[in-house]
Parts: structure tokens; sequence; C-alpha cells
């Protein structure tokens, strides 16, 4: 199918046109570096724009390199999570927390462990996969790492959890005599943090 051929040629530099690079502004984590096609980059609103902007730049003339930098002090922000969040726009599925999502993971030694085992991990994954959804300007995967991170939300993991879900502020219906009118969530992440409230 069209769908597991795009996925087929995720982080596949042979006819890649862009690289995409994300840095960390406190270096807590190696950059990730992404080879990538713009046809399927642009499917996120964040890198449309980035390639957009840089094809101003260049003029349209081809000769600059197509290096596409996205620096995040995002926190919450993983290179697992960004890696997997970066396949929806190849046609991969949505983060599952089971076999689905061992099988996507970077074909690079940075990750020595496929995927999360202990309860804190995942959740940090869903936070961190959310948070990339939340950059890349991907709708489903900021909910679905919402979801996931909802679902390992316990005493080892709440306050991380409501810190990720409360900055920024909270939405109407969790506050008294709150505007019922409010139309646009003043979280950083959106309405699907109310999955973790």
């Amino acid at each position: 199918t069209r769908r597991s051929s795009d996925l087929a040629q995720f982080a596949d530099s042979e006819l890649a046109d862009y690289t995409l690079e994300l840095r960390y502004s406190d270096d807590r984590a190696e950059p990730v570096r992404i080879p990538g096609h713009g046809l399927l980059f642009g499917r996120s609103p964040t890198l449309k724009a980035l390639m957009k902007a840089q094809a101003q730049v260049s003029n349209g003339d081809g000769l600059t390199g197509k290096s596409l930098l996205i620096e995040s002090d995002d926190r919450f922000l993983r290179s697992d999570g960004f890696w997997m969040a970066m396949q929806r726009l190849y046609g991969g599925p949505l983060l599952d927390m089971g076999a689905a999502a061992m099988q996507h993971l970077p074909r690079t030694s940075q990750q020595p462990h496929p995927m999360p085992g202990t309860a804190a991990d995942r959740c940090d994954l869903g936070l961190g996969y959310a948070a990339a959804g939340h950059i890349l300007q991907i709708p489903p995967v900021v909910n679905r790492g919402a979801e996931i991170a909802g679902h390992f939300v316990n005493w080892d993991t709440i306050e991380k959890a409501l810190d990720f879900a409360l900055d920024g502020g909270v939405d109407a219906q969790w506050t008294y005599g709150a505007q019922p009118d409010q139309t646009k969530s003043p979280s950083t992440y959106g309405p699907a943090v109310n999955m973790i409230i």
C-alpha cells in the first residue's frame, strides 16, 4: 500500500531532499537528524513554514543546502518521541505502547532500549510525543501523547504530568466562575491535556 511504501522511505537519505535537525537549547541530548522529503515534511505546518522561509532566502536557486533546524527549549520533548511523531508525516501509525511502536524506532544506536519499561518512563514518552506533536503542529499526535501519559499517571508521575498539563494555564472548565465562552485553550499543549487533568 502507499502508506507502507511512504513509511519505508522514512529517514532514508537516498532520495531525501531535506535534512531536519532537532537541537535542544539546553544540550541535554545529541541533535536528532532526520533525512526526509519535502512533500511529506510539508504535512507539518511547522516544517512547511520552515521550507517556505528557506525557499525565500535561497530565491529558489536550489543551490542552498536544504537543512531545516528546529531548536527547542521544551523540557518535555524527547528524541524518541520526536522521531516517532515524525513518522506520522509518512503515514505511520500513532504511537502505540505495544509492539507496533517498537518497529518504528530509529535505526541508530542512540536508543539503547526500544520501549521504556516503567510507568514513569512510559509517561515521559507520552509527554515527549505530545510535545513533539505540538512543535510539529500535528494535533492527533498531541492527543495520543496526552492520552498515553494519562494512562500512566500514578504517585510517581503525577507531578510531571500535571506540570505538563498546567503549563500555560487551564481551560475554563477547571476554574471557578470561569468564562464559558473561552474559545482557545490557554494550555501550551492545547485541550488534549484535559485527559491528564
